[in-house]
């Protein structure tokens, strides 16, 4: 599974970082929300319990997906 930021947002209000993730997952099935927040915990380097997947949605006949995550501070 490869993760690629592909947006970032920094939200003061809610003490948060918002980002949108292109995940490519070769020859696997569209990754799980446990399985994605493993990896996005290693891959931000922040406590699994600070990140929020809001949805994974796969783009139909690719093995690409996009993740709408959010991580608090």
């Amino acid at each position: 599974m490869k993760l690629e930021i592909t947006q970032e947002k920094h939200n003061v209000f809610f003490k948060r970082k918002e980002y949108m993730f292109l995940i490519t997952h070769e020859q696997e099935a569209t990754p799980s929300k446990q399985k994605l927040l493993e990896e996005l915990s290693k891959f931000l380097n922040v406590e699994k319990e600070k990140i929020d997947i809001k949805y994974i949605m796969t783009k139909k006949g690719m093995s690409q997906s996009v993740a709408k995550v959010w991580v608090k501070e």
